[in-house]
């Protein structure tokens, strides 16, 4: 089958919401200085709203880096998003590599760097972009068209108990979570109205970690350090690691068996926020009066082109476009200007 060779799955953060796949997830960090939101996008967070792509401080992507532990879900047994076996869940990443070029070529599709969690650069917000689904056009590799899992990479800027990443005064308590359910579907590149199979899972997401005003410094004061962070890249430190402003993630989207995929198709993720998503929260929940806001409109998907990507299969659309659905009432499906999402297709 197309999968990668590490028996792992990865989880993320980002600064003001931070996401765990609560089934087959590793920690790891991502960086980031700034988010550029659109003009009247909104958000719930208590110094504004989180937002849309993440560049680092001198006007380049700002790439992240982080650890985690290997994934509970992994052994093969029976997975908590469906009601069938699964084959052993594979990772499209390592979340110690720093190899920011080069991929698992194992994967019927795959657009994650192999240090993709310690690497990645832009994230697209659902909040601050007026985004309800966002995902890309692709063809698969190979001849294996039984549809297994989709990985993909997220980053999560929510502080758990206050502050927040763009005021430089972040504080979360180590290992807080929240949960998110989203939504990963997958159409037929020709009929975007109706997916081929739709999986739903609850992340528990990670909050980025509080500001290290020892390590951080500088241009880089108020952001998190990770030791594990790749060099080379806005927010490395000489000595090694990276200060960064939000913590990265893979959530793995294990499907049930039975869906036969076409050569060419449209993988999505879709999750609610204050404003936008298949069925917006609103204005009444708890946390959107407090200080930190709520976590899920911090949530963004990486949109980072990494170099020589794809590792397998190819993208169907040109470079700088993408698939989202805008606005409220929600929009259908259409092509948009951004960086590609990252993920990976596993297929049997």
């Amino acid at each position: 089958m197309f999968r990668s060779g590490k028996d792992r799955s990865l989880f993320s953060r980002r600064s003001r919401c931070g996401l765990v796949a609560a089934g087959t997830l590793l920690v790891a960090g991502l960086l980031a200085t700034g988010l550029v939101a659109p003009a009247g996008a909104s958000g719930s967070f208590g110094s504004g709203g989180f937002g849309g792509f993440e560049f680092g401080s001198s006007g380049g992507f700002e790439f992240g880096s982080g650890s985690g532990s290997l994934d509970p879900g992994s052994s093969g047994s029976l997975d908590p998003a469906s009601s069938s076996p699964v084959d052993p869940i594979l990772s499209a990443v390592d979340d110690k590599s720093k190899a920011c070029d080069s991929g698992n070529t194992a994967f019927a599709y795959n657009s994650l760097a192999t240090g993709a969690l310690n690497c990645y650069g832009p994230s697209l917000g659902f909040q601050a972009q007026r985004v309800n689904e966002y995902g890309d056009a692709v063809g698969l590799a190979g001849t294996a068209r039984g549809l297994v899992s989709l990985d993909v990479l997220f980053a999560s800027w929510a502080c758990s108990v206050s502050g927040a990443w763009s005021t430089g005064d972040c504080v979360s308590n180590p290992g807080d979570t929240f949960n998110v359910p989203i939504t990963a579907r997958i159409y037929a590149a020709d009929n975007l109205a109706t997916p081929l199979a739709v999986v739903t899972k609850t992340a528990a997401i990670p909050y980025r970690p509080s500001a290290d005003n020892v390590n951080c410094t500088g241009a880089f004061a108020g952001r998190r350090f990770n030791a594990d962070g790749a060099q080379g890249v806005s927010g490395s430190q000489p000595s090694g690691g990276r200060c960064q402003s939000s913590i990265g993630a893979v959530v793995n989207f294990p499907f049930p068996a039975g869906t036969t995929l076409p050569d060419r198709v449209v993988w999505t993720v879709a999750y609610n926020t204050t404003s936008f998503g298949d069925s917006p929260i609103g204005t009444s929940a708890p946390c959107f009066s407090t200080s930190v806001g709520c976590p899920y409109d911090g949530l963004n998907v990486g949109a980072t082109d990494f170099p020589n990507a794809p590792y397998s299969g190819t993208n169907l659309l040109p470079v700088g476009e993408a698939y989202s659905s805008q606005g409220q009432p929600s929009a259908p499906l259409a092509t948009f200007s951004s960086n590609k999402p990252l993920g990976a297709i596993a297929t049997r």
